[in-house]
């Protein structure tokens, strides 16, 4: 939500130029990307199995 904030914003300052607009494009597209990363290794570490329990029980 943040990221498409930041296009919005800038795309409404109603400038020319559209190195920034690109700018915040880009900009957008590496959070999101650094957002989906995580938010997959975050998961894998949900998922993963506790391995450490099944160690001291046997």
């Amino acid at each position: 939500m943040f990221t498409a904030l930041v296009v919005a914003a800038v795309a409404s300052l109603g400038t020319p130029l559209s190195s920034e607009t690109s700018s915040a494009m880009s900009f957008n597209y590496v959070v999101r990307s650094v957002k989906y990363s995580l938010g997959s290794a975050i998961g894998g570490l949900i998922l993963t199995p506790d391995r450490r329990s099944s160690e001291t029980t046997s």
